[in-house]
């Protein structure tokens, strides 16, 4: 299992009780050799991961896991960005980014409009963690034998209280 989905199935799994969790289907693309699916005619495209709701607010996640101390812009598809950010404009909805380093066991969440204003903000190509750390929130890690455990509840919180005004 590479380590986005492993990311994928420990974040699934840091979900507190009493939080509704849903993870959307991936697209036909990874069964027909991953990529881009430019090879496939018709295909599916999420704007996300999974959706969240809890406190009164739906969240809407794409998981990032990346190597190093740095991701890429490009590392997020433009439609998964037009479509989170066309998303933002309902209240009570919070589309984020949600990014693990595992090289460095650290985690965080940014909106996605946090994640825009510093990508329009930045002559590079990619963003570092100290970077992303002020756009957005971490969030907390706690490791296991094995795997990892997120703090969501907290991550939920924060974002919730930053759009809501809570």
């Amino acid at each position: 299992m590479n380590s986005g989905k492993v990311f994928e199935k420990n974040f699934k799994a840091s979900i507190p009780p009493g939080v509704f969790y849903y993870r959307l289907r991936d697209s036909t693309a990874s069964f027909y050799g991953g990529g881009d699916g430019s090879n496939i005619r018709f295909q599916q495209s999420n704007m996300a991961d999974c959706i969240i709701f809890g406190n009164r607010t739906l969240f809407i996640c794409e998981l990032k896991s990346h190597q190093g101390k740095s991701i890429p812009f490009n590392c997020v598809r433009q439609n998964q960005i037009d479509q989170l950010t066309a998303a933002a404009k309902f209240p009570f909805i919070v589309p984020a980014l949600v990014i693990f380093f595992p090289d460095v066991e650290r985690c965080f969440a940014v909106e996605i409009n946090d994640w825009n204003n510093l990508v329009d903000a930045s002559s590079k190509k990619s963003a570092n963690i100290v970077e992303i750390a002020e756009a957005g929130y971490e969030v907390g890690v706690t490791k296991l034998k094995v795997n990892y455990k997120y703090d969501v509840l907290g991550m939920m919180k924060d974002l919730s209280e930053d759009i809501n005004g809570e």
